[in-house]
């Protein structure tokens, strides 16, 4: 079906009388019956309208509207459903595609849907569409623009300076080439914008675009900046502290690459001097960094926000500094670390050497913090950073999940200098018998002559799907035996095992692994006995 014919059949005067197209097919008093006949057809208009509306999911799913003649009427009076598809034209792979008129499609889907209130995603290209919004602008809740021209910029500013009073959620990105890096993308300002998006709580943007008119609106929740790497964090932090007091209502800062380096500097190592640099934030939850360590440690410096605040940091390239950041005196020093209580290291998603992240809860299980996209480098660099954690934590529990660590070896043990006399919990994920094995080992090593051993609890989660060899099987447990056969006395009281059919799949607790405790009791059974002489209590999950 071509972008053109679709078009023609999407029109205005279609939908106030579909029976006057000239272009339309005849059905004769067969085709009619015979449809009728069909049991879908007897089904209720309004069960069939919920299942038109839920099958949406893309552009194509306009071509319900050339099924038959009675889904066409159902869906040219549905706004709900052309106001779902203004979200879709914003796809690149939409407007490359050869036949769509995108922008006649862009000024249909607009009519068929009102009254309803709109989300729009579309590229901007100038005042064509600026010109097709402008009508619709009381409806539109949702705008979220990608610019490919510099003329594009002009467009949305005249678009916004015309007024959105019901905007409540602003999304703007440049993606304009130029053939030199020195030409930036063209600034454009608005007037106050607390008279001209009093609604606006949600704001992301991209460098190119004035910040200073929003910041002046007070109504503004949530903010979010993108690629601001023409700017140093002071820069940028100074701008926010002229507009502190407008900004008391904001509970949510997104902050990517402001700064760029990666590396913290020697003298980066206490908050600045000037307090007109202080960005004090009393109402913000949550707060996410992107950035490399010297960005995201000079961000934090200059922040005044509540101790309770969710941190996320994603780190670039921070390899083996990882553990600088956390030393650094910053809200993450001084708060968050001291509160956590259960800490969790693991890779990121299902990829075996993906990034790692570190996540914190506090005793309430609240995630606090989550350090994420810095490399394990090895089992010494993972060894300092569980110094540094046991120096400025009180974590109770702490649960590891890598596959592969370099320079890792059955024999090996972590490198920790700190006793980690708050460690009672330790749970070992993942497929790579070596580093739990390094990591078991150091459990135990920290374990002796603890006072409280009887309180220590070691969870290994173990692969048991029948596709595994049994010999595999039986080595990985006579590991742990092993482990425990070594320690000089006992440093834990309770050893779980947890049989997974899905290894790969990554859980930050072992409350999270999907465990099949019948076929993990088959395996472990036999093995019981043995470590029953080291261990108080074994318990098969």
């Amino acid at each position: 079906m071509s972008g053109s014919k679709l078009i023609m059949m999407t029109s205005e005067s279609e939908a106030s009388n579909p029976d006057t197209r000239t272009d339309s097919p005849v059905v004769g008093q067969d085709g009619t019956s015979r449809n009728a006949s069909v049991p879908l057809h007897r089904l209720p208009t309004e069960i069939l309208i919920k299942i038109l509306y839920s099958c949406r999911r893309s552009l194509r799913d306009i071509g319900l509207a050339h099924v038959c003649r009675r889904w066409r009427n159902i869906v040219l009076a549905m706004p709900e459903f052309w106001a779902s598809m203004l979200k879709h034209i914003g796809s690149v792979s939409w407007y490359r595609r050869p036949g769509w008129r995108t922008a006649e499609l862009l000024d249909h889907c607009l009519a068929l849907s009102s009254p309803r209130t709109i989300k729009v995603r579309l590229l901007f290209t100038g005042e064509y569409e600026r010109a097709i919004l402008a009508p619709h602008a009381s409806r539109i809740t949702h705008l979220s623009v990608t610019l490919y021209t510099p003329q594009a910029a002009l467009g949305l500013g005249g678009l916004l300076g015309d007024g959105l009073p019901n905007l409540q959620y602003l999304r703007y990105e440049s993606r304009v080439q130029y053939p030199s890096e020195r030409v930036e993308t063209p600034s454009w300002t608005l007037p106050t914008a607390s008279n001209l998006l009093p609604a606006l709580r949600h704001l992301d943007i991209d460098r190119g675009l004035e910040l200073r008119p929003f910041l002046e609106s007070s109504s503004l929740q949530q903010l979010t900046m993108r690629n601001l790497r023409c700017l140093s964090p002071s820069v940028f932090l100074a701008e926010l502290a002229q507009h502190a007091s407008s900004l008391a209502s904001l509970t949510h800062l997104t902050l990517h690459d402001t700064g760029g380096i990666s590396t913290i500097q020697p003298w980066y190592t206490s908050p600045p001097s000037d307090e007109t640099d202080i960005v004090r934030l009393p109402n913000l939850r949550a707060l996410t960094l992107v950035d490399g360590l010297y960005g995201i440690s000079a961000a934090l410096e200059r922040l005044d926000i509540p101790t309770s605040v969710n941190l996320q940091l994603c780190v670039i390239q921070a390899g083996a500094l990882i553990g600088k950041l956390l030393e650094v005196t910053t809200i993450l020093r001084r708060h968050i670390l001291p509160s956590l209580d259960r800490i969790y290291i693991g890779r990121g998603n299902s990829r075996p050497n993906d990034r790692v992240r570190l996540l914190g809860y506090n005793h309430d299980g609240v995630e606090r913090l989550c350090i994420s996209r810095w490399y394990d480098g090895s089992i010494y660099t993972l060894g300092e950073l569980l110094d540094t954690l046991g120096r400025l934590c009180t974590e109770t529990a702490l649960a590891i999940n890598i596959p592969s660590l370099k320079e890792c070896r059955a024999n090996e043990m972590v490198p920790s200098r700190l006793p980690h006399r708050h460690l009672t919990r330790l749970e070992l994920g993942g497929t790579y018998l070596q580093s739990k094995t390094a990591f078991a080992r150091w459990f135990v090593a920290i374990g002796n002559g603890f006072p409280v051993w009887r309180d220590r609890t070691l969870c290994w989660v173990l692969d048991v799907s029948r596709d595994r060899d049994a010999e595999a099987i039986a080595q990985e447990l006579e590991t742990v035996l092993d482990v425990l056969c070594k320690s000089p006395q006992s440093a834990f009281a309770r050893l779980e095992f947890y049989g997974t059919l899905r290894p790969k799949e990554v859980a930050t607790s072992v409350r999270d692994v999907p465990t099949n405790p019948a076929r993990c009791r088959e395996v472990v059974g036999p093995f019981i006995p043995q470590f029953a002489q080291w261990v108080e209590d074994v318990a098969v999950m």
